[in-house]
């Protein structure tokens, strides 16, 4: 029942990917050691609170151990899910429609502890420890199992710590908001659900229940199994259901029925094979790519811990999107998706990082919203044939907040990527209809100006507007024009590519002529055309035009180079303002100039303010978007391939002498490997999934490599480091020249 909302959509799944992992030999790496490097690791003494702690998730289902400190003896694993929300929200309390915790795993020793550790072990996705207290010994280790979606706690006593405790304990289904904001829920009782019910099931099992305000409803049904004298293992499963049209008893018993049936499944699997299947999983996943950079191994390290934080956020099979929380809910005001970056950014591991699979929970998600009709239902009266979204929904995607242009595209932009990194046709058959409602908004909004252009209505440009005193709007805000640039830009080659010709293109082609251009001044691109960029602003709304649009290409001329640097050099000046996703912004920007200085100066500048287990938190509470953008930040200082070149090595600053890459996804569906060594390049691979054409940079050679081709391919010298390459699907072309002594 966990994936019951899930669409046609993943018949759809790229076959392409698959060839990655043959890529890599096995021989090559000794995985387990390699990712143990990478480790989350607390030695000796466990820190108190939520971000000293380890978090697991199967990709919907999350929790997060951590020494709790309203019971400092234990360990408390906190629950969470997707779709465990409240379904209603407090007016002039929440922002939107809030996640909700779903209850805990408590591990409290008999004794006083005296020595702890904790370790979050990427490569089995679990997280393990031991307590030494003053009665005895607790080693214990916990998971989310990947595929059976329950959460497995094992622990092993010795001496007195037999008498330790492990159980799981209700939450009252109350917005994290309440705790964010340091209000009781008490005082506004009756505003709020009645508490969660407990009650004892045949074969030891215990059911709580939490109904909520709405109809609807979830459940946490636990056991504890005993295989032996000194070992326990607690099994707990979530669910969840809602329906506006049934009593709330009928949501209460799918709730209860899901639950019950994931726990009576699971609990007759033996351990052994649930560890063996759960980590046959993750093991698949980590080798689809790999980035080693020697002499800068903090950054190294945070890209495996986001690589694996991707995983345990998203999943293939699931049509959640990735809301600001991740699946590890916590007291936060942000505890919903997030559509003018967050969802956005959250998922750009999937790209370069070759995590396309794990990342289609975005593609599920999207479609999900479409086939219920609640993307042209957030379109009000254009619901007849557009699509919109606002800056805040919950999962189901309802959201008309914030009278912001661009969301949606934004996020289709995404899904154009998809296709352009698989190379599948069917995916671009599936965007081309969302994509065609999007644009359909926008042709609803536009009105022709007495100097023929065709303008958009004022818009907020995100979130600038709380950094002007008299207004909110702006004309010709940035932010929209740049998204409709790009939509249409893209629907015309999407029309073309698949040979539709559809009816509206003359339309398109009239609107892409009349629009105006982004407004820019002396300073670079403006917020709108009546509002310059003149006070710090953590959002990159303006600029979107430059990154990821890629509107703007600052290598076709003088003029375009100078509008590149001056819009980025205007933003990074006024720092004030500045926060995690600012520095992974700018990075980007300045990694598609060539400048790799200032690119990696930027990126730098996010490390002092990630939390200690790799988290992020700003304004409100958690917010994961963040670290999950300095995964593409990183690799864009390695592989770029927007527009219509691939580029290797395209500023990678001067501390990285030594930096490769293997099998990193490029646009046209190739899979590309690098080398690095002593300040050059050495070796570069270039794998075709498809057989589409490739124009090819590589920086850093000392002179011209040496080129293997595979038979029927031809690269064709076009200028200093570019080819322009042909490959068969399937073959690889390879450049090599000897490393600099």
């Amino acid at each position: 029942m966990l994936r019951h909302l899930i669409p046609a959509l993943i018949a759809l799944a790229p076959a392409f990917n698959s060839s990655a992992l043959a890529s890599v030999p096995a021989s090559e790496t000794d995985w387990p050691a390699y990712m143990a490097q990478h480790d989350l690791v607390w030695d000796k003494k466990v820190p108190e609170g939520f971000f000293n702690g380890a978090f697991l998730g199967d990709g919907v289902t999350g929790g997060m151990v951590y020494k709790d400190p309203a019971e400092p003896k234990g360990l408390r694993l906190l629950m969470g899910r997707y779709d465990i929300i409240a379904h209603s929200m407090i007016p002039k309390f929440e922002y939107c429609v809030p996640r909700l915790f779903a209850g805990d795993i408590l591990l409290t020793p008999a004794g006083q502890p005296t020595e702890e550790s904790l370790r979050l072990d990427l490569w089995n996705a679990e997280s393990r420890g031991a307590t030494v207290t003053d009665k005895g010994r607790l080693e214990w280790r916990t998971y989310v199992h990947r595929t059976e979606h329950a959460f497995i706690f094992v622990v092993k006593a010795s001496g007195g710590e037999s008498a330790s405790s492990l159980r799981v304990r209700e939450q009252w289904g109350v917005s994290p908001a309440f705790y964010q904001k340091k209000v009781d829920p008490e005082t506004m009782a009756d505003k709020l659900p009645p508490k969660p019910v407990t009650e004892s099931r045949d074969a030891g099992v215990t059911l709580i229940t939490q109904r909520l305000v709405a109809r609807a409803a979830h459940a946490v049904a636990w056991t504890v199994l005993q295989p032996s004298s000194d070992t326990r293992i607690l099994i707990a499963t979530l669910g969840a259901a809602y329906d506006e049209k049934q009593p709330h008893e009928a949501s209460m018993a799918r709730a209860q029925a899901e639950a019950l049936e994931r726990l009576a499944a699971v609990r007759q699997i033996p351990l052994a094979t649930l560890d063996s299947t759960h980590r046959a999983w993750w093991h698949a996943y980590y080798p689809k790519s790999r980035l080693d950079l020697p002499q800068d191994p903090a950054w190294q390290s945070f890209w495996w811990k986001q690589i694996y934080k991707f995983a345990a956020a998203s999943a293939e099979d699931s049509s959640y999107v990735m809301d600001t929380q991740g699946p590890w809910i916590t007291n936060s005001g942000w505890s919903a998706v997030w559509w003018n970056l967050n969802v956005q950014l959250s998922y750009l591991p999937a790209f370069s990082a070759n995590r396309l699979d794990v990342g289609r929970s975005l593609l599920n998600g999207l479609e999900r919203m479409h086939r219920s009709g609640v993307l042209s239902q957030n379109a009000g009266k254009y619901s007849a044939d557009s699509l919109w979204i606002g800056r805040a929904a919950d999962f189901k995607g309802a959201g008309t907040w914030g009278e912001e242009i661009g969301n949606l595209t934004w996020a289709l932009q995404l899904g154009w990527r998809y296709y352009r990194h698989t190379g599948d046709e069917r995916i671009a058959r599936w965007l081309f209809p969302l994509l065609k409602g999007d644009i359909n908004h926008y042709l609803h909004l536009l009105k022709e100006a007495p100097d023929g252009k065709l303008r958009l209505p004022p818009s907020r440009s995100p979130e600038y507007e709380n950094c002007m005193k008299d207004r909110e709007l702006v004309s010709d805000a940035n932010y929209a024009l740049s998204s409709l640039h790009w939509a249409l830009r893209t629907i015309l080659d999407l029309d073309t590519r698949l040979g539709l010709k559809d009816p509206l293109r003359p339309r398109w082609e009239e609107t892409l002529r009349r629009i105006p251009e982004m407004p820019a001044d002396e300073t670079g691109l403006m917020i709108g055309s009546d509002q310059r960029y003149d006070t710090s602003h953590r959002h990159y709304s303006h600029l979107l035009g430059l990154y990821p649009y890629h509107l703007v290409n600052p290598f076709a001329d003088a003029a375009s180079a100078d509008l590149y640097r001056r819009s980025v050099d205007r933003w990074a000046s006024l720092p004030q303002s500045l926060q995690g996703y600012s520095y992974t912004g700018a990075c980007a920007m300045y990694a598609t100039l060539g400048d790799g200085e200032k690119a990696i100066t930027s990126l730098d500048k996010l490390l002092p303010r990630i939390e200690p287990n790799k988290l992020y938190t700003e304004g409100g509470g958690q917010v994961i978007e963040t670290p999950l953008s300095a995964v593409e930040s990183v690799n864009y200082l390695l592989l770029q391939s927007w527009g219509d070149t691939v580029r290797v090595f395209p500023a990678v600053p001067a501390r990285w002498r030594d930096a490769s890459f293997r099998d990193f996804s490029a646009e046209g569906a190739f899979l590309v490997s690098a080398r690095r060594e002593g300040g050059r390049t050495t070796w570069v691979r270039v794998h075709s999934q498809a057989g589409s054409p490739l124009r090819l940079k590589i920086d850093g050679f000392a002179s011209t490599p040496a080129i293997k081709l595979p038979p029927a391919g031809k690269a064709q010298p076009l200028g200093p480091g570019l080819w322009e390459v042909t490959l068969p699907a399937g073959s690889a072309i390879e450049f090599s020249q000897a490393a600099p002594h």
